[in-house]
């Protein structure tokens, strides 16, 4: 399991990380989640979650998907991660470990949570969804945890706690 989240580079595989079509919005990215989550391909998630706003983006999203669609974006999720270069894919790892647990694949979440913190061990969702999977919390209360996050906390990577806005909370 380990390899299908290792970096694989595709044969005559050029960089198209500054791709036009693969860097989207955070808005559209929600909404594209949101309305039709099959859409989005493994290059658009791949570059998009280099941020942690993408991330909080595609968490949230994925915690209100049907679980068939849930598990197709971890599927995007598994390419992606496995076509992003060491050193670059701590957000992404993060975000593939939580999607894993919440489709409840505990072979994919620990693999991915691995790679996040090994390249990141600093990395804040890696170490929570790390503790969510050693002590066994269900994925369906991790889900509902997700479900409660209003969505207008989603504002570029930052929250709003007790009516401020600031920078040092993210889900």
């Amino acid at each position: 399991m380990a390899e299908e989240l290792s970096y694989r580079p595709r044969d005559g595989e050029l960089e198209t990380d500054g791709h036009p079509r693969h860097d989207i919005p955070v808005d559209d990215l929600m909404t594209t989640l949101t309305i039709s989550p099959l859409r989005v391909s493994s290059d658009v998630l791949r570059v998009s979650l280099r941020s942690v706003a993408a991330r909080d983006v595609v968490l949230w999203c994925a915690a209100r998907m049907a679980l068939v669609d849930r598990c197709a974006l971890l599927g995007c999720l598994v390419l992606a991660l496995a076509r992003t270069p060491p050193g670059r894919a701590a957000t992404i790892a993060a975000a593939t470990g939580v999607v894993a647990w919440l489709c409840g694949d505990g072979v994919r979440a620990n693999a991915a949570i691995d790679r996040c913190l090994i390249e990141d061990p600093d990395n804040r969702m890696g170490i929570l969804i790390a503790g969510i999977v050693r002590h066994g919390v269900p994925p369906n209360e991790l889900e509902s945890l997700l479900r409660e996050i209003p969505e207008e906390t989603l504002d570029g990577g930052e929250c709003h706690v007790d009516g401020e806005h600031t920078g040092r909370y993210s889900f």
